[in-house]
């Protein structure tokens, strides 16, 4: 029996520079995803957007977005009943820094504004007991690397909340409800494809009081990432 697709719910897209030199989002997470599999990707930001059964595929991939999900736009309301329906039928789901964000509003969570500020760059995260032993992180160091692009974040975790990792700053950078899984950070990126988000958002950033040059100077090679997409696909072959 052939296997079933994979679902990319794409929630927005890159910058147009990006695009231009890396491609958007699905193509990012393809790249790391092995052994390939046939997908299928749906633009959710569209409001004509259909939004496909959740039991035609292996599992899902909700990816990142410029928008915040505290804007509550129609599209962002229409997921938000999609991811619902997909935790009460245990199908499995991977939400990506919007995609975790807006996973845990569909649970129940509170998102908002970080109060720190954007967090942008590499960062280091640990596991916690629960991730060390969670198939995502399989084979994964306590403590490693990440790529991270985001100002929002979970204000207040879901009911039945396991949480799988954290650093200083984001406390909730990685967690499961059931078969779904949210991360803060980006697995997908590359370590060019984050020097180019730091760049595109060169302006913003030091008018927050930043150094793109330190930024820029700290990414780390290292694609942990890539590790925890082939987990993710093997948690649903």
């Amino acid at each position: 029996m052939a296997q079933k697709p994979i679902l990319i719910l794409k929630a927005g897209k890159t910058y147009p520079e990006i695009i231009r030199i890396y491609g958007d989002f699905e193509e990012w997470f393809r790249d790391k995803l092995l052994p390939p599999r046939e997908d299928l990707v749906v633009e959710v930001f569209r409001d004509n957007a259909s939004l496909p059964d959740p039991g035609d595929f292996a599992g899902t991939i909700i990816t990142g977005s410029h928008e915040d999900v505290t804007d509550h736009t129609p599209w962002m309301e229409k997921l938000t009943g999609w991811i619902r329906h997909a935790i009460e039928t245990d199908h499995p789901l991977l939400g990506v820094c919007f995609g975790h964000q807006i996973l845990a509003y569909a649970a129940g969570g509170k998102i908002g504004n970080h109060p720190g500020g954007q967090e942008l760059g590499t960062v280091q995260i640990t596991l916690t007991t629960k991730g060390r032993n969670d198939p995502l992180f399989k084979g994964m160091p306590e403590t490693f690397p990440v790529q991270v692009n985001h100002a929002q974040t979970i204000l207040k975790r879901p009911p039945e909340t396991i949480l799988l990792a954290y650093n200083e700053f984001e406390s909730t950078h990685a967690f499961r409800i059931h078969n779904a899984i949210g991360v803060q950070f980006h697995p997908e990126y590359t370590y060019d494809i984050m020097r180019a988000q730091i760049l595109a958002q060169k302006d913003k950033v030091e008018k927050n009081g930043k150094s793109t040059d330190e930024l820029l100077r700290y990414v780390s090679p290292m694609d942990y990432g890539k590790i925890i997409l082939r987990n993710f696909m093997e948690m649903i072959s």
